[in-house]
């Protein structure tokens, strides 16, 4: 608009006649506006006016110090900024980008033209708009063999239940040398998942209260001494209420070896002067008469000897809503009664003091001997990819058994003790063959 003879310029009724336009084009917004998990792919649409196919985009990560568009080292993922998006003038989309590092972002805008090729990094002075990327926190972590292993990942939201984790045998120690995120991008082919007994890997994470159950599945890890099992009853609870089992149907899980008046059935039949009892310690399976809640668990002493209470077991429960086995209990370091038809602890089945802004992966009672450290892999559903690195476990614990041969009246030295995660506030004690480990010191020498 323009104003001139004896207008003096100054209001905008002056400007009366109208000479031209122009457009001054470039992005409005961009979508998506909600956090995308590290790993999923996602569209990233930028909204606009006179967007065009020569036009680029890039991502700045804001942790960076003057994090500013045109002022910084730009991300240039090859699906966004080698690429024109799909659309037209006011929207361009660019589809299947993933990100593997979380974080806040800037999505800097360059309008390619005569005067900008969109080759430099400072060409894309423009912020279009903001995506957040969330994912698990790369942390250390350890767990005892022998004991419960918990994994707790801060940074995933306790409500994402379609996470899990994959263990891959080796890794680099973060606190002494750069571990290598390449290994959870390497193809699952070329990793191998760590394997022992006890250990549920892929795992899932924990639910925040109790969900729906048709089938449970206890399996002894670990009984006082041997390996045959027996219990007389199983309970399982819901608000401090122990369900009736009445109707429910009960196998052995693959393996298992009960006599005949003593199999899993027996487990499940309301009374505590009959019992199970598994020669090979695998343990049962039960379909419920009807799908219940379940928050706690607990098992009734058998009639006769304690050495064959487990001291560590898994309680496993199959949810339709999930579409999968949920991994409930893990107790390892159980103390049953000495006492005869007597009932345990009662065990909790849920996480009852989840923080929002972390999750729980159960990961079972691993026993055997220690590879030591392994990766973290991470993902948010089920693709298998498991490309996210989250950080170490250390498996603390013996690498292999020692069998030392001693002699009466002579001084034993039980050397060399070897493994991973090993401190001076460890301690071995010799006990009596017929000793039961997890009943407290042995009776030979002293713990040294």
């Amino acid at each position: 608009c323009w104003s001139g003879g004896a207008a003096d310029c100054s209001v905008d009724d002056d400007f009366v006649l109208r000479l031209d336009s122009f457009l001054l084009r470039g992005p409005t917004r961009t979508e998506p506006s909600k956090a995308v998990a590290v790993g999923d792919s996602f569209t990233l649409s930028i909204l606009g006016l006179g967007l065009m196919d020569a036009d680029r985009a890039a991502l700045l990560n804001s942790s960076e110090e003057d994090a500013v568009c045109g002022n910084g080292s730009m991300m240039h993922l090859p699906g966004l900024s080698a690429v024109p998006g799909a659309g037209g003038s006011t929207k361009r989309k660019w589809s299947d980008l993933k990100l593997l590092e979380m974080g806040s972002y800037r999505i800097c805008w360059c309008a390619r033209d005569d005067r900008s090729t969109c080759d430099s990094d400072a060409e894309y002075n423009v912020l279009a708009g903001l995506l957040k990327i969330w994912g698990p926190t790369v942390q250390f972590h350890r767990c005892a063999l022998g004991s419960s292993c918990t994994l707790t990942l801060r940074g995933v939201p306790s409500t994402e239940h379609s996470t899990r984790v994959l263990l891959r045998s080796g890794a680099a120690d973060p606190r002494t040398s750069q571990a290598s995120l390449s290994v959870c991008e390497a193809p699952s082919s070329m990793q191998t998942p760590v394997a022992l007994t006890g250990l549920t890997n892929p795992q899932g994470t924990m639910v925040p209260e109790s969900a729906v159950y048709s089938r449970v599945r206890f399996r002894p890890l670990r009984p006082r001494s041997g390996r045959i099992v027996q219990i007389s009853e199983l309970g399982l609870y819901f608000n401090g209420t122990r369900l009736d089992l009445f109707g429910a149907i009960a196998k052995n899980l693959p393996g298992g070896r009960s006599p005949a008046g003593e199999e899993p059935k027996y487990a499940v039949d309301g009374r505590t002067l009959t019992k199970f009892l598994d020669f090979m310690g695998i343990g049962f399976e039960v379909t419920l008469a009807t799908p219940a809640r379940i928050d706690e668990v607990s098992y009734f002493t058998a009639n006769d000897n304690p050495r064959r209470d487990p001291v560590a077991f898994i309680l496993e429960g199959y949810s339709h809503a999930e579409g999968r086995w949920l991994l409930l209990a893990a107790p390892s370091r159980l103390a049953p009664p000495m006492g005869r038809l007597q009932e345990t602890a009662r065990m909790p089945c849920t996480l009852a003091d989840a923080e929002p802004d972390q999750a729980r992966y159960l990961l079972g009672v691993p026993m055997g001997f220690t590879s030591g450290l392994s990766t973290i892999c991470w993902e948010r559903n089920t693709s298998q990819n498991f490309n996210v690195y989250a950080g170490i476990l250390d498996f603390v614990g013996l690498k292999q058994a020692v069998l030392p041969t001693c002699y009466a009246g002579v001084p034993c030295t039980v050397e060399p003790i070897t493994g991973s995660g090993l401190n001076d506030d460890d301690r071995v004690v010799a006990i009596a063959s017929d000793g039961l480990c997890s009943a407290g010191k042995g009776t030979i020498g002293t713990a040294s």
